[in-house]
């Protein structure tokens, strides 16, 4: 008879072997399914890799050190939300100086304020003060929209239109392969140190991202303003909505879908940590479920070639999919069943993000990558705001069962009323950069 432990053992080292197979096999995979890959996307996405090696030792539990200074789940949630406020703020001015001011220069920026976030938790927990809390949600929202629009916007910039979703695939697999990485080295660490002290490990990383970025290719085929004070307006925020409004009904479909996709992702990797750690789950069981979660990152390469052929309308399926296992884990009190449900939770969300970004890539605007860029993040994070918050207080006030099971409701209703219509889109080569 093979004992609780003995199957958590299998899986740990299953998991270790799949993570280790996906990498050594990552450089042919790309080489077949996505043949030209631009200079300076290669060094973004490495750059990154090594920023996130950073983040993965505290992500797995951050909301459990966020609960600690709240005391609910509404108000862990309310917590969040700080940096999804502060990220709504920022996307528009971002999204429309990303237009103008080139995407290498956003990410620079962003950069230079990750080790003030990593100062900020650090002294949060050492002195126990909630406001450094909030200056470290506050600084978290600025820097990820400066460094997040900068990315996608480079991307859509440089990246055949054709292997959209396989440039997102490839970005994805290489950065969260050394971020799961440190998410299982935290496990062992964990024995040794505090919570808060592995927020310093954010500053190294981000010191080395920021020199591997400085050798990202500028773009001198493009005229770009070095004036950023004139997008911090009100005009601005006037304009970026006035872009939404104007929007295909395809793009504003695909952007409800995309904000429905990010509040359930969101969800989920940041109440199940915390519902496990009231179960009296072990630290290491609350990393080792995260790395769970994110494992199928790693197949975001082959996501990333479905993606780009697979029919639109047929993506329903795969909302209604992600429906049943929410509500599935929502029911579900064996920790076993809970990592095998988000295992293939989390493989369908992430097949369905690629998708969404690539097709909304392929429908927008290639003059204005850095609106739509930034737009579809905004209309995603207006979920994550509510969505925890509201979702928070239906646990506290009923049970998780409920909350999962309205969640995986909306979800339903959701993908049918706004499901995605195939078109035959013209797909215009663009010059790259081979590396």
């Amino acid at each position: 008879m093979i004992h609780a432990r003995g199957v958590k053992e299998v899986v740990q080292v299953g998991s270790l072997f799949f993570c280790y197979n996906s990498f050594l096999h990552m450089d042919t995979f790309f080489k077949i399914m996505l043949p030209k890959v631009h200079k300076g996307l290669t060094i973004i996405t490495w750059a990154t890799a090594i920023r996130w090696i950073g983040w993965g030792f505290v992500e797995a539990l951050l909301p459990i050190f966020l609960f600690s200074f709240a005391h609910s789940y509404a108000g862990t949630g309310f917590l969040r939300s700080i940096y999804s406020v502060v990220f709504l703020l920022s996307v528009p001015i971002i999204g429309a100086m990303a237009n103008q001011v080139r995407a290498k220069n956003l990410i620079l920026t962003g950069l230079l304020i990750y080790p003030f976030i990593g100062l900020a938790y650090y002294f949060a927990g050492l002195w126990g003060a909630i406001s450094f809390i909030i200056i470290a949600r506050v600084l978290n929202g600025v820097s990820f929209a400066l460094d997040n629009v900068g990315r996608m916007t480079y991307l859509r910039k440089h990246e055949n239109i054709a292997y959209t979703g396989s440039a997102i695939g490839y970005m994805q697999t290489v950065s969260y392969f050394w971020w799961l990485a440190s998410i299982l080295f935290s496990s062992v660490l964990i024995k040794y140190f505090e919570i808060y002290e592995f927020f310093l490990l954010i500053i190294p990383t981000t010191l080395v991202a920021f020199f591997i970025m400085l050798k990202v290719p500028v773009d001198p085929e493009h005229e770009y303003s070095n004036n950023w004070e004139k997008f911090i307006s009100w005009r601005t925020y006037k304009n970026f909505l006035e872009e939404i409004v104007i929007w295909n009904k395809d793009l504003k479909r695909l952007a409800v879908l995309n904000s429905l996709l990010q509040m359930t992702i969101a969800i989920v990797v940041f109440f199940m940590p915390i519902i496990l750690f009231e179960k009296g789950d072990s630290f290491q069981q609350i990393i080792f479920f995260t790395f769970i979660f994110y494992v199928p990152v790693l197949l975001s390469g082959t996501f990333g070639w479905f993606a780009d052929r697979i029919k639109p309308e047929h993506v329903t399926l795969g909302f209604l999919l992600l429906a049943v296992l929410l509500g599935l884990v929502g029911f579900s009190s064996s920790y076993n069943l809970q990592l095998a449900l988000v295992f293939f939770l989390s493989a369908v969300a992430v097949f369905l993000r690629i998708f969404v970004d690539a097709e909304m890539t392929r429908r927008g605007d290639s003059r204005k990558y850095g609106t739509l860029t930034g737009a579809s993040l905004e209309i995603g994070e207006l979920s994550s705001i509510a969505g925890p918050i509201l979702i928070g207080a239906m646990i506290d006030l009923y049970s998780m069962q409920i909350a999962f099971l309205a969640l995986a409701i909306l979800i339903i209703l959701v993908s049918v009323v706004f499901r995605p219509v195939h078109h035959e889109i013209k797909r215009v080569p663009v010059v790259v950069e081979q590396f």
